[in-house]
């Protein structure tokens, strides 16, 4: 169809810096409208990452099906912290260290791949 890639990749990071400034939820609404993986990556990972869970304003923007995906993003980071220990003692905090990119690839599969989808389209 149009090559527009280059123009699009232009524009995107453009978009970046005002991006940045949105919090996570609205950075993710405009991943999703814009199918940009690389902003919705880092949006679910800030919410995954955070202690405060999805207010309802939150998952009413997002919608029913990313609320659970970050639902279960969330889980699977306190339970992988919750077997952390360092000197045999629980430590607090760990669930940091969890490996949220590879949980992210694979819990939101369906969506990201959706984004290359939309974008062969153009």
């Amino acid at each position: 169809m149009w090559c527009l890639d280059s123009l699009r990749a232009k524009a995107v990071s453009e978009a970046d810096a005002g991006v940045a400034e949105q919090g996570a939820v609205e950075k993710l609404v405009l991943a999703k409208r814009y199918s940009v993986s690389r902003w919705f990556i880092e949006a679910a990972e800030a919410l995954g990452r955070r202690d405060a869970p999805l207010s309802a304003e939150e998952r009413d923007k997002i919608g029913t099906q990313t609320s659970f995906a970050v639902l279960d993003l969330r889980e699977r980071s306190w339970s992988w912290g919750d077997t952390q220990k360092v000197d045999e003692t629980h430590q607090p905090g760990q669930r940091l260290n969890f490996d949220f990119q590879s949980a992210i690839h694979e819990i939101f599969r369906e969506e990201l791949t959706s984004f290359a989808a939309d974008l062969a389209q153009l």
